[in-house]
């Protein structure tokens, strides 16, 4: 029987997540702080925007008195509040930047990553493998609408989202404490159909790879006239298939 220890060192060696969080630290450590430092922003300052609005309303209502402590501490709330606010605006275009940087830094290291892997046998044997070419497309997201170089970007604005959650049940604790726990529990019951049904669109997509490799192939034969051209596609319409179309709707 397998023990803890080694199944939890197993979720880790194949954690998709953890391995996006290594490469990045290692190769790209400024990227990866950067990422960090929004994460940690995204997750927290809309809760701090909402504590700090609230704390201007209430010093507000102390003005009223208009006594001079709490004109002061109606002018400080305020500051922070705007600071906070204006903090907050500032993370779109923040992340933006950081979705480019980290775009063209992984995809660059993911095409380096691809070519090591696929010059390391001797021969081209393995590249006529059909699995091994499913494999190359499904690393490269060509097939999909998704880019293997977002991940980093990806995975930060997922855990900012899931820890400003967090922080809002938290906040909302501080009131009423079986809001929030009701909050939690009712969070934990959709996270597991959610999942379940990503990981079965992903597994859908993964074993229809060859389908759609194909299928994109045929496209660009249609489509494309560089690729009709030199492929000699155009020569169906006076009755003569060419083979290397055949050849290539088994690749």
């Amino acid at each position: 029987m397998e023990s803890p220890i080694s199944r939890l060192k197993k979720i880790v060696e194949h954690s998709a997540r953890l391995r996006v969080v290594r490469i990045v630290t290692e190769d790209f450590p400024a990227l990866a702080a950067g990422l960090t430092i929004w994460t940690l922003a995204r997750a927290f300052l809309p809760v701090a925007s909402l504590f700090a609005m609230g704390k201007m309303v209430s010093d507000l209502g102390d003005a009223s008195t208009k006594a001079p402590d709490a004109l002061h501490r109606l002018e400080v709330s305020t500051i922070v509040f705007a600071a906070v606010y204006v903090a907050s605006t500032l993370l779109t275009p923040i992340y933006s930047g950081l979705e480019a940087a980290g775009r063209v830094r992984m995809t660059y290291r993911m095409q380096h990553r691809l070519m090591q892997a696929v010059s390391a046998p001797i021969g081209i044997a393995h590249l006529e493998d059909p699995t091994v070419t499913d494999a190359i497309v499904s690393a490269e997201g060509s097939l999909l609408s998704y880019n293997p170089g977002d991940a980093p970007s990806a995975l930060a604005q997922v855990t900012a989202i899931r820890l400003w959650g967090l922080g809002c049940c938290l906040a909302v604790g501080l009131f009423r404490w079986w809001v929030a726990i009701v909050l939690t529990l009712g969070w934990l019951c959709v996270r597991r159909p959610v999942r379940n049904m990503t990981r079965a669109t992903r597994r859908a997509w993964g074993l229809e790879t060859q389908v759609m490799r194909r299928a994109w192939y045929f496209s660009e034969l249609s489509t494309s006239a560089a690729v009709a051209k030199r492929s000699g596609f155009s020569a169906w319409r006076t009755g003569w298939w060419p083979s290397s179309v055949d050849t290539g709707s088994t690749g």
